[in-house]
């Protein structure tokens, strides 16, 4: 009986290493081209913009920037 649940307990472990969670993304989808204003800036400006789909496009001017994120 301990034999066949060690047995059991490797086929199991081991299964759940052949059969990952996620599979990678085969291609990206491009975001529809519908982006507009959000409704929270500051009146006049044009960024950040959101499209239909909640993505965000940001534009930022930083010449000396090492490096930029946005938090998700």
């Amino acid at each position: 009986m301990r034999k066949v649940s060690i047995a059991l307990a490797l086929l199991i472990v081991l299964a759940g290493q052949r059969a990952p969670a996620q599979a990678p993304p085969t291609q990206t989808a491009q975001p529809l081209e519908d982006f507009k204003p959000a409704s929270s800036n500051q009146p006049g400006k044009q960024y950040p913009q959101v499209n239909s789909e909640r993505r965000a496009r940001f534009r930022i001017v930083a010449p000396q920037a090492q490096s930029v994120k946005v938090p998700e």
